[in-house]
């Protein structure tokens, strides 16, 4: 899973967390964006927290298939099987796609609070233990490996009715070494699909990163341009990415749910004028998914 690294596959991932809570919140019959705490009035007219489903446990597992760039800036893709478990416990979280954290301020408007994350490298040899469609590239041949990074920071999220808006920021700890963010707006609302009610979430990504996460993925120095034959490139800090994405979660029974998301991004900057991307890959990138999850 190396190579699930990159603006493409955060990209993925950020869809893949707004299908999590999505699924969730199909599961438990929310509406989008409902808090698990209960916000009752009090004498005074101002809104407190009931605790009464604060405190229980939240576990669901989900598996599906992803169809995205064999690396970012490829113009080659594969087809990945992709396992996930995601936990919760009052305010603490835990899923590959969100990552561990812990919301330390948790209102129903605002959400807040430290994230890790960890995120797989890339592999020269351009394949990893997951796939199981398209063909192994070679475009990265040459340029080394990026080691598994251990990503650490926090996030800020604002609710507005059916607008959400986040912002997260981790610093790579290992292997890229990097600063990278994310920005997304998305507006999540129920839908009605062949008779069911499903939850709907669209909206734009941003993202950004520095000049040491560049280098690591977009970078080409004077001994990796002799080794790959691409002309060298030193990257700098600017935005990575931007991109608009899409995801559907539809219940099937109480308990299992159905979640297709699809994504497209177009490189920016120091990404899209990396001699990788220019000579062998492509500024534009899809991914598209489909997941199957069932709530415990």
């Amino acid at each position: 899973m190396r190579q699930l690294k990159g603006c493409v596959a955060v990209a993925a991932l950020l869809s893949a967390a707004a299908c999590s809570a999505l699924e969730r919140e199909t599961a438990t019959g929310q509406e989008p964006g409902r808090s698990p705490t209960r916000q009752e009035p009090t004498s005074s007219g101002s809104g407190r927290v009931s605790l009464e489903t604060a405190d229980a446990w939240d576990v669901s597992a989900r598996l599906g298939v992803l169809t995205m760039p064999a690396y970012t800036g490829s113009d080659d893709y594969q087809l990945w099987a992709v396992p996930e478990v995601s936990l919760r416990y009052g305010e603490f979280f835990f899923s590959f796609f969100e990552g561990t954290g812990y919301n330390v301020l948790n209102n129903g408007t605002w959400r807040a609070g430290p994230v890790v994350k960890y995120q797989f490298g890339r592999d020269e040899d351009g394949d990893n233990p997951t796939r199981i469609g398209g063909r192994v590239t070679d475009d990265l041949r040459g340029l080394g490996d990026v080691d598994d990074t251990l990503e650490v920071g926090g996030f800020v999220e604002y609710r507005n009715g059916s607008f959400v808006g986040k912002l997260e920021v981790r610093q790579g700890l290992g292997g890229h070494e990097g600063v990278i963010g994310g920005l997304e707006l998305k507006r999540q609302q129920m839908v009605n699909l062949f008779g069911q009610q499903g939850f709907l979430s669209v909206g734009p990504e941003l993202t950004l990163a520095d000049s040491t996460y560049n280098r690591s993925y977009f970078g080409v120095s004077p001994a990796q341009s002799a080794s790959s034959r691409l002309a060298p490139y030193d990257a700098g800090d600017e935005f990575l990415s931007v991109g608009v994405g899409v995801a559907l979660a539809l219940p099937l029974t109480r308990r299992v749910s159905l979640t297709g998301l699809g994504r497209y991004s177009r490189l920016l900057g120091n990404a899209a004028e990396s001699s990788l991307v220019r000579e062998r890959g492509s500024e534009d990138q899809f991914m598209g998914g489909l997941f199957l999850s069932y709530q415990f």
